[in-house]
Formats: C-alpha cells, sequence, structure tokens
C-alpha cells in the first residue's frame, strides 16, 4: 500500500513539472520573422536612390588618362578628360600668367608641389588658402565647359628641373632650393558639375576668350580626377618655409 501511494506521488509530479513547459519546436517551423529593412537590422544608414546618384556624379562621371616624358629639358604632360554624365561639367585648368602686368592664359602652366617621398604633384585647381596667410586678392583658375559625354584635352608643360610653384609664395630662387629626385608625376584635375547656384560669366584675358566660374551650391566645390604616371624626374623644392597645398574641396 505504502509503495503504490509513492508511485502514484511521483507520477503526479512528474505530469505538474509538464505542465506550463514549452513545447519543442517543429523541425520545419519557421522562426518569426524581422518586419525591419536590413539596413535597421543591421545598424547601417540606408542610401536613397537620390544619395546614391549624387554620390556617382561626385565619383564616377569623369575619367582622365595621362602620358608623360620629358622632351627637350621640359616635363611634358598630354591629358584627356572624358565626361560619362548627361550633364555639363566645368574644368579648371585654365592658368593665369602674367606678360609684364597684363593677365594671359598660360596653356603651359600648373601649381607645382613635392609629395614625400618622391612624388611630383602636378595641380589644375582652386586651391585651399595656406593656414595663418593673409591673401589680398585669391588666384582662381579659369574653367572650360565639358559637354555632356563630351572630352577635352589638355597639357602641361614645365621646365626641368622641375620647380615647386604656388600662386600664394614668392618664386623660389636657388639659395632657397633643394634638389629631389622623383620617381612619380601625379597629375589633378579638377571638375565641378553644372549645377544652381552657379555664376558663369564670359571674360577676355590677354586675348583669349575664357569662363569664370563663381557663385554658391551645394555638394562638392570641386571634385578632382587624378592619375599617378612613373617617370624619373628632378625636382626643384622649397627648403625654406612654403605650405604645400591641395585643391579647394569644399
Amino acid at each position: 500500500m505504502v509503495k503504490t501511494f509513492l508511485v502514484f506521488m511521483i507520477l503526479l509530479a512528474t505530469i505538474s513539472c509538464g505542465v506550463g513547459a514549452s513545447s519543442p519546436r517543429k523541425p520545419h517551423e519557421e522562426l518569426p520573422r524581422s518586419t525591419g529593412t536590413r539596413s535597421e537590422i543591421i545598424g547601417a544608414t540606408p542610401v536613397s536612390a537620390k544619395d546614391s546618384d549624387d554620390k556617382k556624379m561626385d565619383d564616377a562621371n569623369i575619367t582622365i588618362e595621362a602620358t608623360a616624358g620629358i622632351t627637350d629639358g621640359k616635363l611634358v604632360i598630354n591629358y584627356q578628360i572624358k565626361s560619362l554624365s548627361d550633364r555639363e561639367v566645368y574644368v579648371w585648368d585654365q592658368m593665369i600668367g602674367y606678360e609684364g602686368n597684363e593677365q594671359v592664359i598660360d596653356e603651359d602652366a600648373a601649381y607645382v608641389f613635392l609629395e614625400e617621398p618622391d612624388t611630383l604633384r602636378i595641380i589644375r585647381a582652386d586651391l585651399e588658402l595656406p593656414s595663418g596667410l593673409d591673401v589680398a586678392r585669391k588666384e582662381i583658375p579659369f574653367v572650360r565647359q565639358l559637354p555632356p559625354k563630351g572630352k577635352l584635352t589638355g597639357s602641361v608643360k614645365l621646365s626641368v628641373p622641375v620647380k615647386e610653384f604656388s600662386p600664394f609664395f614668392p618664386e623660389l630662387k636657388p639659395e632657397n632650393g633643394r634638389s629631389v629626385k622623383c620617381s612619380n608625376v601625379k597629375l589633378m584635375v579638377a571638375w565641378t558639375p553644372s549645377q544652381e547656384g552657379m555664376k558663369v560669366s564670359e571674360r577676355k584675358v590677354g586675348g583669349t576668350e575664357v569662363l569664370a566660374l563663381r557663385g554658391a551650391w551645394d555638394g562638392a566645390y570641386q571634385n578632382v580626377a587624378e592619375q599617378t604616371i612613373p617617370l624619373d624626374v628632378d625636382v626643384i623644392a622649397y627648403k625654406t618655409e612654403f605650405e604645400r597645398s591641395s585643391p579647394k574641396l569644399f
């Protein structure tokens, strides 16, 4: 009788423990689905179609192809800029020069900087202002209009050894320079897609008709197309105070 009662109590306890316990999941039963997007699930920032298009406009619609060599004592860089865009683009490669006191367009010129340790940086763009330097009147290159799906060609010709050059500092004198042997030439040419807020005006500079681009607009002030070309070239760099500027992007 006692044994029967004990067996009955053990069986009753076993049944009570099973009440309310979770039942095992069926072998092919799916887990509950999330109602959020993938970007919400992983914590990423969603990218709208417009944002994506703007990025393509900034990064992917201009290509540059360039060659460089030493000819008759000059560094000669020839380049072609090609648009893959359906919008007009302005290319900042009309460099300012001087004949006496008269402003002219210098078809051979560029801004020149040493990029340590052994790269010669050749820039056609509107430059950032040097830090801590007061500039009464900033030099801004003129632009050319690149039509949709169009092409433009240009060239840079600089005497070798190539001297560093910035519009914000005095011309490099021999006593203020040091010799550097570079093994790469980096060409950087700025461009900006046509958009609201731009003020484009025709100018005549030294007998050459050019376009001046001013105003304020959304997004990048300039984008930069660049190519690095392996080439040995002798350079004269500043050993005195000198700031090596970059293109102005914003």
